[in-house]
């Protein structure tokens, strides 16, 4: 079943204006160049491009996606300040959703820098 456009439209309204009190407005910003540069050198280097749909110069302009979420666009459905927030504990969110977590965890500068560089993504 599908909503008409315009009832469509004030649900979204109504959830955007849903605060969840785990996640902190403001935190995320645009990452420095230094931090976007180790942002993708820690997403490549922890495969996450093998899990997740991630822009690349190919014929479907994607590349990865075999096992999880979509980063296609991820900037234009997701607020950067929920991202981080739950990367940095997936299970907080949904327990034992199987949500790859580096052991040991990375610390929150990491997590800060891999979810800047990801905002980016187109």
């Amino acid at each position: 079943m599908s909503l008409p456009a315009d009832q469509a439209k004030a649900v979204t309204d109504f959830l955007v204006t849903r605060k969840n009190p785990r996640i902190k407005s403001g935190v995320m910003k645009p990452g420095t160049p230094e931090q976007l540069a180790r942002g993708e050198k820690l997403y490549r280097d922890h495969g996450c491009q093998n899990r997740h749909f991630t822009p690349a110069k190919t014929v479907k302009g994607y590349a990865g996606g075999t096992s999880s979420t979509l980063f296609l666009k991820i900037n234009e459905r997701l607020q950067a300040d929920w991202v981080y927030r739950f990367n940095q504990s997936p299970n907080d969110f949904e327990p034992e959703n199987g949500a790859y977590i580096p052991k040991p965890p990375l610390p929150d500068e990491d997590i800060y820098a891999i979810t800047a560089y990801r905002m980016t993504l187109k």
